[in-house]
């Protein structure tokens, strides 16, 4: 991935006063058009494309609508299209604002979709800050290293990203407290008010998702089972405030749903919460670690369920317990009710008055294989199923 931010801050995309206000004017299509963070990025890299890649005005579609293509069944349009010699499609530019990675799957299958129905070569992703570009290779849209001119894209040039193997760390790193906080990631992963005696089971469990040397198949309760471990892929999330909270890498895992027949995605990942005193926003806020679960069931996207590891997990002897209140910030939601909602489903959950996720031994490498692990990542999935059915049914 290629920082593009000093070239693209330099780029000046020239404002009209409008009868309707300011604008920008877009000379591939002629019209002006409204200011917004997306078609800032979308104009700068017409420009880009242009000045510094070659690709002339004659060769691009902006906003391009697949049925330009003769397709018909699928919606969307395409933020630039570039065509080789003004007709066969060549590159799709994916062009997002610049608070959204380019990293996420998300925005990766949607490019890719672009790309595949109407057969382009290449595509470009791109949010302002950085940009990656992929090339068609055996089916598949690999990544490819540096930023590739209109002449070299139309020769097939592109050579393979390579990446480095994932190192995990060894039992006696997790637990040297000032190596962990010597690392780089440090502050993402772990919140300031998280207790250090949690921060090497934390780091251990955070390992085991990023670890896919293991891989999780199977049954992994009565009726959930893993139809295939998708390894991980960075996920774009956020809300109306604009926090972009929950962004972040997951290890992914497509699940088969054998009570209702049914297929949905689900990922787990370790983020931090800043820590906030008298802020304009979010006031007295705690710096937290927050183990996050995803789920995508075709309908929802969301984060379904963020576990505060500060307060829902216990350590005692190398044995980590993981529970939750099944608390849901909807009108009419009680936790009483979600409860015996949740319980009814999965008849056992709940005890002592808090939600039972499972305990797993944090003496040795976590992998998530590892039976007991199986067993918990298992169990939380059911719960987030149910604590998000009955979420939504207050809707």
């Amino acid at each position: 991935m290629e920082n593009i931010s000093k070239e693209f801050d330099k780029l000046e995309v020239k404002i009209y006063n409008c009868k309707a206000g300011k604008r920008y004017f877009d000379p591939v299509r002629g019209t002006f058009l409204c200011i917004t963070p997306e078609e800032t990025v979308r104009q700068k890299m017409i420009m880009y494309l242009r000045d510094k890649l070659g690709v002339s005005y004659e060769n691009m579609y902006v906003e391009d609508h697949l049925c330009h293509y003769g397709i018909h069944d699928i919606n969307g349009r395409i933020d630039i299209s570039i065509l080789e010699n003004g007709d066969t499609p060549l590159a799709v530019v994916e062009c997002k604002e610049p608070q959204i990675s380019i990293e996420a799957i998300q925005v990766y299958v949607q490019a890719i979709g672009y790309a595949q129905a109407i057969c382009a070569r290449y595509v470009i992703l791109v949010n302002g800050r950085c940009m990656q570009f992929y090339k068609l290779e055996d089916d598949e849209y690999i990544p490819v290293k540096g930023i590739l001119s209109y002449k070299q894209m139309l020769e097939g040039n592109g050579e393979e990203l390579a990446y480095e193997p994932f190192q995990r760390y060894t039992m006696s790193q997790y637990r040297d407290i000032d190596f962990l906080k010597s690392q780089e990631w440090y502050d993402g992963k772990i919140g300031e008010d998280t207790d250090e005696k949690m921060i090497p089971v934390i780091m251990n469990l955070d390992d085991c998702f990023w670890d896919c040397s293991h891989t999780l198949t199977g049954m992994i309760s009565d009726y959930l089972e893993v139809l295939e471990d998708l390894g991980v892929h960075y996920l774009n999330y956020g809300d109306a405030s604009g926090s972009s909270f929950g962004s972040g890498y997951y290890r992914l895992f497509l699940i088969n749903n054998r009570r209702n027949k049914r297929q949905f995605i689900t990922g787990f990942s370790i983020l931090a919460t800043s820590k906030t005193v008298n802020d304009s926003k979010y006031g007295n806020r705690d710096g937290l670690t927050v183990l996050a679960v995803c789920r995508n069931d075709g309908d929802y996207d969301e984060i379904s369920v963020q576990i505060n590891l500060n307060r829902f997990l216990a350590v005692n002897n190398g044995i980590a317990s993981f529970s939750h209140n099944a608390a849901v910030t909807r009108k009419g939601a009680t936790k009483a009710d979600a409860m015996d909602y949740i319980e009814r489903n999965v008849p056992g959950i709940i005890q002592e008055g808090a939600v039972y996720l499972g305990t797993i031994d944090t003496t040795i490498p976590l992998y998530v294989d590892n039976s007991d692990v199986r067993n918990m990542l298992g169990r939380i999935i059911e719960y987030s199923i149910y604590r998000d059915e009955y979420k939504h049914s207050l809707q």
